[in-house]
This record gives C-alpha cells, structure tokens and sequence, in this order.
C-alpha cells in the first residue's frame, strides 16, 4: 500500500519541466519502478495537474523534492570521530572554517554520514549550505500544488547519490555528471565518497534552440522539437535535405561554449584530484542528438548518457511502448530517480 516505507517518490521540478516517480522497495530485492510522468511547467496550474491526475496520493506519503541548487555550496569533510550530538555541535563551526559564505547570509545547512572510520578515528561528512529564501519558495510552490515535501534537496546532490549507489560511477578514480537543463547546466565533479565541486553553468538548453532559431529560421516550438529529435530538419525546412550539415555541426557554438565552461573546471578539479574517469550527461539538454559524442571528442573523455534505471525492475505490464519512452526519457530522471534514495529502504 502507498505510505509504507516499501514506496517512495521523488519529484524534480528545478527546471522547467516536472519529472515524477514512484518506486517500491523491498529487503533482498532489486527496487521496482513502480510509475514515470512528465509535465512542462510552462502553462499556469500545470503542476498541479500532474499531481492530481496521476492518482498517487501525494499528500498522504509525502515525497522527496528538488530544488536547483545554483546557489549551494557543497563539500566532504573529513573530521574526527564524533557521535550524532556531537556532530551537530561542531558542525556549525567546520562549516565557517570550509564553506566560503557570508556570516550574515540566511542560509540552512544539512549534512550527510558518508562513512565512520572506527580504525583511524575519523569520519567523512558531506555538508549542504543553500539559502533558506530558495528552499521556502520551492517548499511553497510544492504545497500550493498538492504535495507535501518529507525532504528537499538539492538537485545536484541527488543526481550524484544515484550516480554513486546504482554502481554507474567507475570503482577508482573521479567522475561527473553534467546537467543540461532548459535555462541553465550545473556541473557536479566527484569522487568515490562524494561530491566535491559543483559549479553552475549559463549555458542551457534555451541556447541551442536560440541557435537553430537564429541559423535555420525556425520557431521555438520548431527547434525544440529538431533539437529533440522528434523531428527531422528537412522535414520542417525542406531546402535543408540537400545539405550535408548534422545536427552537432548546426550547434557548434552552443556546443563549443559548453564544452569550454566544462574543460575549465574539469582542469582545475584535475590538478588536486587526477584525472576524471567519465562523465554522465543528463537532463532535457542531454536529449540533443549526438551532443554525447561531440562532448567527449571536445573534452578528451567518456561521455555517457545517464541511465537512473539501470538499477531497476519494470512491471511486467508495461508495453513495449511505454518502456522505449522511458528509454528516450530516462537522463531527465536521474534527479527524481535519486530522490527516493532506494538503497535506503
């Protein structure tokens, strides 16, 4: 039954769609995708609609949410052994001597046990520190739209978990995950343990369609759709099938811009951590046709499509259909994916 501790839900609503699942869990078994929805955020009340139609009874399980977290800062500490009240004695202080923000700043701090290190009497913390400002708006904007929040995260911390516990992410050495929302990206460089450096990026989704707007004299809705690969160019502008330019070649600018933004903070993670093993592209942006590719051939490395089902089960009722749209869709659930921390329960 939905509100035992077998079923969780995560929504991701920090860009500008929202993505929503609902997984059941058991003790001794691979977790269960239990249902997926996707709505744009573009039209007034569309949220809320989502949550009404869909039937999943939000309000009595409650459910983990996302906010974007353009503004967090988050960092690994590794600190003496300490118990729980200890830890949220001393956390305040660690948190001014690491974390570079304002004392003056409203800000909320969460952390997370990464592991505790009997042996060497040490223990490694991952610290969040957002504004509270942003965490109200959202914690609203959930309840005005018929969801009661159990917990709100910080998106690029819940894209690296999944990354982390679904055994994605290489056993040595560093990794990323790389966003690619609709009005902006963010950047998360990890290691085992964590995440370490997250950035945030102006470079979105919003720039490729204003590339192929501007290049191939398209509407909006045209490019979005081009961009996607719902559709193809020649179809829409038919003097373009003579022509032997790809998709990649039509946003070399965007893709360029975005390959620059990265390679900076990927050299500058490298000269203090080695060198970055993978990184897993995610988001709408992530939809692009062959930005992977071009991606990895820019930056030197492997470039992936993120997977967050990879550690799942699908109902056995589900159409062939119904499970090839969740393969188009899936790197735009890693952060819904990642809220319900599964490996949990």
């Amino acid at each position: 039954m939905w509100g035992t501790n077998r079923h969780v839900a995560g929504f991701d609503g920090s860009g500008d769609t929202i993505k929503a699942v609902r997984v059941r869990c058991g003790r001794g078994r691979r977790p269960l995708l239990v249902d997926f929805a996707l709505r744009d955020l573009s039209g007034p009340g569309s949220d809320s609609g989502l949550f009404r139609e869909s039937g999943w009874g939000f309000r009595r399980g409650g459910a983990s949410c996302s906010y974007p977290g353009r503004d967090i800062h988050i960092r690994q500490l590794d600190l003496p052994l300490q118990d729980d009240f200890e830890l949220m004695a001393s956390l305040p202080f660690e948190v001014r001597r690491h974390v570079p923000v304002s004392e003056s700043a409203d800000r909320v701090v969460a952390h997370q046990v990464l592991r505790r290190e009997r042996e060497r009497r040490r223990m490694s913390v991952l610290v969040v520190v957002a504004p509270s400002a942003e965490i109200e708006s959202v914690r609203d904007r959930y309840l005005r739209a018929g969801v009661q929040p159990k917990r709100i995260e910080p998106a690029p911390l819940a894209a690296v978990n999944q990354v982390i516990h679904s055994s994605l992410a290489p056993d040595d050495g560093c990794w990323g995950v790389l966003d690619v929302g609709d009005t902006g990206s963010w950047l998360a460089l990890c290691r085992k343990g964590g995440p370490l450096h997250v950035r945030s990026i102006h470079i979105g989704g919003a720039s490729f369609t204003q590339e192929l707007v501007l290049r191939c004299r398209l509407t909006r809705k045209e490019a979005d759709r081009v961009k996607r690969a719902e559709v193809a160019l020649g179809k829409i502008r038919p003097e373009w099938r003579s022509r032997t330019a790809t998709l990649p070649t039509l946003l070399k600018n965007t893709i360029q811009g975005l390959a620059s933004e990265v390679s900076l903070q990927l050299n500058g993670y490298r000269k203090k951590n080695g060198p970055v093993r993978a990184l897993f592209l995610a988001g709408g942006g992530a939809l692009v046709h062959g930005l992977d590719g071009v991606l990895g051939e820019k930056l030197g490395m492997t470039v992936r499509l993120a997977d967050p089902f990879s550690a799942f089960d699908l109902p056995s009722t589900w159409t062939a259909r119904k499970r090839d749209l969740l393969a188009d869709l899936a790197p735009r659930f890693l952060v819904a994916v990642g809220l319900t921390r599964w490996w949990e329960h």
